[in-house]
């Protein structure tokens, strides 16, 4: 902890470092994702199921 000046109470100080994000395309990583799982079937489901998580997350954006 540390003691800032003017305060009655020791407040944390929290120190936030800049991430390195690399931009990809959505579907781009989702097929590279896909094409990770051997089985055609495996695969099928998982692209399945990230669309439906997609337009839930989309529909639920839009209620807010």
């Amino acid at each position: 902890m540390a003691t800032l000046t003017g305060y009655k109470e020791d407040r944390e100080v929290i120190r936030l470092e800049r991430e390195a994000v690399i931009p990809v395309l959505k579907p781009r990583l989702i097929m590279a994702l896909a094409n990770l799982i051997g089985n055609q079937s495996p695969q099928s489901h998982f692209i399945l199921f990230y669309l439906r998580m997609h337009v839930c997350m989309h529909c639920f954006n839009h209620i807010l």
